[in-house]
């Protein structure tokens, strides 16, 4: 009985051990990617600007790339239903004058998994071929 157990345990512990190695693997591999992987061309225009909600002053860099003509449409996705574009607008730029065209607003999403669905059925409905995420 002993025998067994022990060889059970070690049998769970070199399995384990084995995950946690093959775990590690993929997170180096992963790493290496993110810091290896570029946008191909920043200075390309692209069909439109899609802004997920929930980090800090993401709203802002997709009206500035919309402003800089890198894009001709913007989605914000995850807007809360009470916020309007001028709202948006206002706070990008106090001052600014007029509210840009083509900007849509999103107000299904509540979470990443939200964003990501809202975000392809805005594309699939405006027949876009490429985007930019912010």
């Amino acid at each position: 009985m002993y025998k067994a157990f022990l060889k059970l345990f070690n049998v769970t512990i070199l399995t384990a051990a084995g995950c946690a190695w093959f775990w590690a693997i993929g997170w180096v591999i992963f790493l290496l990617a993110v810091t290896i992987v570029q946008p191909r061309n920043l200075d390309q225009p692209t069909d439109a600007i899609i802004v997920l909600t929930g980090g800090q002053n993401r709203v802002n860099t997709g009206l500035d790339l919309l402003q800089a003509e890198k894009a001709h449409l913007l989605f914000i996705s995850g807007v809360d239903e009470r916020v309007t574009i001028e709202q948006l607008v206002r706070l990008w730029k106090p001052k600014f004058d007029y509210v840009p065209c083509c900007i849509a607003l999103g107000h299904d999403a509540s979470n990443t998994e939200g964003n990501a669905r809202e975000s392809s059925e805005w594309v699939r409905r405006q027949d876009i071929q490429s985007i930019r995420l912010v």
